[in-house]
């Protein structure tokens, strides 16, 4: 075998030891402070960052970070059913897996091979997701054959009407949940006087995102800079020069610091379960012009007529309803502000709701398992 093989092999040998002996110490100082435990993916990159961010922003140090690389668990299956059987002997009230993913769906599986203590999922994504995309329509079968199965006792859902529809399909109780919205520091920089809008069209360049026509909105509002995310190739077709500023921030809080310094924001997507981008903006006093898919702007009326469209296929219309955003904008800045602090409380009552469920009398614990959900032996049985 190569040395080169051999040196991988011992590197990712060290790093499942050191992931796993990390495991085990957070269980214990999560234990000591919750009754109940959070799974959490710990993002590769980009990959399973949003889930990782408002996972971390609901429940804060109850959860447990699990190691993975683009969506596959970097420890064993032997290793996994160590900590498993340290989860079980620290007794927490109920375990939830904040995700679907078939690796976390393994976990609450072997779980409930030890312990008779009631389990959850977070499901943060939409059924649109599930077209054309084998891998997301896998995970997301196995996940519902779990639920049928009683592995998963409760189901949290972050995207509108996901919770009643799940609930009206299946036996379970579900909860619809939603995400809270750091509030910004005072250490932002403030926002220059201009002649010229700068209007900040985040996300990729994909269609569900909608990148394309809200870019062309914003390039016919008179004198707009438009700050984008995306390949410099994806927007050429309009000749736009300086107009277009892409954008290529390094983290979170830079991302926070050039969205502080536009007077609006875009984020029209086909399907969104929550949109995270829109909660940030108003929590800075900015517009957020956006699609009416998510539950952000429900309890508000007035706001949601101001902001949402529905007709985010239309660039002209976007543009028109763009530029009185724009217009109108300043006068809504504090009841923006105030949107956001009261879906915070929200967010904190629909958790507590869905944590405060412990009805065990329809808790159990799974006959003893030979193998686990993947197929392999299971060594501790």
């Amino acid at each position: 075998m190569p040395i080169r093989r051999i040196k991988q092999r011992f590197d990712l040998a060290r790093e499942q030891k050191a992931s796993l002996e990390s495991i085990k110490k957070d269980l214990a100082k999560i234990r000591a402070k919750f009754p109940y435990l959070v799974l959490t993916p710990k993002p590769t990159g980009m990959n399973y960052r949003g889930i990782f961010n408002a996972t971390l922003g609901l429940f804060g140090e109850a959860c447990l970070e699990i190691p993975q690389y683009y969506s596959n668990s970097l420890l064993s299956d032997k290793q996994n059913l160590d900590w498993i059987m340290l989860l079980a002997e620290l007794e927490f009230e109920q375990v939830i897996a904040s995700g679907t993913h078939p690796y976390f769906m393994d976990i609450l599986h072997e779980y409930k091979h030890v312990s008779a203590k009631p389990t959850g999922a977070i499901f943060h994504g939409a059924l649109t997701e599930l077209a054309d995309d084998h891998h997301k329509l896998a995970s997301f079968n196995k996940f519902s054959n779990l639920v049928s199965e009683g592995v998963i006792d409760k189901i949290g859902f972050v995207k509108k009407g996901l919770a009643e529809t799940f609930a009206g399909l299946k036996n379970v109780r579900c909860y619809p949940l939603y995400l809270k919205t750091k509030l910004p520091s005072e250490t932002l920089p403030t926002k220059p006087s201009r002649e010229y809008p700068i209007i900040a069209v985040p996300g990729v360049s994909n269609f569900n995102k909608n990148i394309h026509n809200q870019v062309a909105a914003a390039l016919l509002v008179k004198n707009s800079k438009v700050f984008v995310w995306g390949n410099e190739q994806d927007f050429k077709i309009w000749n736009a020069g300086d107009r277009i500023v892409y954008q290529n921030h390094s983290g979170h809080a830079d991302f926070l610091k050039v969205l502080s310094q536009c007077d609006a924001t875009m984020y029209l997507s086909f399907s969104e379960s929550w949109g995270q981008i829109i909660t940030e903006s108003l929590a800075l006093g900015i517009p957020c012009l956006c699609s009416d898919t998510n539950p952000i702007l429900d309890t508000n009326p007035a706001l949601k007529e101001f902001l949402t469209i529905s007709a985010n296929d239309n660039p002209f219309l976007i543009s028109q309803r763009l530029e009185q955003v724009l217009e109108k904008g300043e006068a809504w800045k504090t009841e923006m502000k105030n949107q956001v602090v009261f879906l915070n409380q929200l967010a904190e009552e629909k958790k507590e709701a869905f944590i405060q469920d412990l009805n065990s009398s329809n808790f159990h614990i799974l006959p003893p398992s030979k193998t686990t959900a993947t197929g392999k032996l299971n060594p501790f049985k």
